[in-house]
């Protein structure tokens, strides 16, 4: 049991403005969360892939990774506790805002804040954007456009 693949990215910003339009219309990206401090991005069949926080820095604010179970999250944790990392569990509030069923925070050697997080069920939904359909993900989070985008002529 171990981490399956990449499932959300947190990015800190000075403010969210421009990021709306950046996600939107330059990284093809669909928002679907707003609030004064803070921006989620879909560009697949997960609820949210990217979020901005308006923190008042610049940069990574951390890394969501993605394990099959609570069975597997438990071991994950065990191991790097094993290991001389201390790691703590992330709140209800932090795992209702990142929209998983439980999580664990860390910060690796180099300080970034890692998420390491499990689905209580499929979280899926269908995200229709620019190309349709065609963007599909594979286990690990990675994409591909597959097919013929569907964009209509104007």
């Amino acid at each position: 049991m171990g981490i399956e693949a990449l499932g959300y990215i947190g990015v800190r910003a000075k403010d969210v403005g421009d990021w709306a339009s950046y996600g939107e219309k330059l990284l093809g990206l669909q928002r679907t969360d707003k609030t004064r401090a803070s921006l989620a991005f879909r560009m697949d069949d997960r609820k949210q892939r990217l979020v901005v926080d308006a923190d008042g820095g610049q940069g990574i604010g951390f890394f969501g990774w993605e394990v099959a179970d609570a069975a597997a999250l438990n071991a994950v944790a065990a191991r790097i506790e094993a290991g001389g990392i201390k790691v703590a569990r992330g709140s209800r509030a932090l795992a209702d805002e990142r929209r998983v069923a439980d999580l664990i925070v860390l910060n690796d050697p180099g300080g970034n804040r890692l998420e390491i997080f499990h689905f209580r069920f499929p979280h899926r939904s269908p995200r229709h954007g620019p190309c349709g359909d065609a963007f599909r993900t594979h286990r690990g989070g990675d994409g591909l456009l597959s097919g013929r985008p569907r964009v209509q002529a104007q």
